[in-house]
C-alpha cells in the first residue's frame, strides 16, 4: 500500500528582514515578545495544515495554554495582526481563519515542489 498524502508542510520559509517590518515591530512594541512568538506559533500551525488556519473558541483556548497566554490575550494579538495585514483581515472577520495571500502563494510554490497538486482550494485570488 503506498504512502498516505501528506496535507500541509514541513517548514516554511521566513523573510532575514521580518524583524524589521513594522508590522512586527507594532507587534512587538504592543505586546513584548510574546506576540512574535504567538505569529510563529501560528504560522506554524498554518503551514502544518496546509495554508490556513481555523480560529475558533476552541483554538483560542488551546492556543493560550501552549503559550501561556491568557485567551483575551490571543484575540487581542491576532486582531492586531489582522489590522497589521499579517493575515487577511477580512478573511478573518467573514469565516474565522488566518491566512493571506503570501501564505498562500508559499503553499502554492512549495506544492510544485513537493506535492503534484494542492490539496486545498485557493482563498484568495
Amino acid at each position: 500500500m503506498g504512502r498516505a498524502r501528506k496535507r500541509g508542510m514541513d517548514y516554511f520559509p521566513v523573510d532575514v528582514n521580518l524583524m524589521d517590518s513594522t508590522e512586527i515591530k507594532v507587534l512587538t512594541a504592543k505586546f513584548g515578545t510574546e506576540g512574535f512568538y504567538l505569529y510563529m506559533f501560528l504560522m506554524c500551525r498554518i503551514h502544518l495544515g496546509g495554508y490556513y488556519l481555523e480560529v475558533s473558541e476552541d483554538f483560542v483556548s488551546c492556543a493560550a495554554v501552549d503559550t501561556r497566554l491568557k485567551e483575551k490575550t490571543v484575540v487581542d494579538m491576532i486582531e492586531l495582526m489582522c489590522a497589521k495585514r499579517l493575515f487577511d483581515r477580512e478573511l478573518y472577520e467573514q469565516y474565522h481563519i488566518l491566512t493571506s495571500a503570501a501564505i498562500q502563494e508559499t503553499y502554492l510554490d512549495l506544492s510544485l515542489i513537493h506535492i503534484s497538486e494542492p490539496t486545498r482550494p485557493r482563498l484568495i485570488s
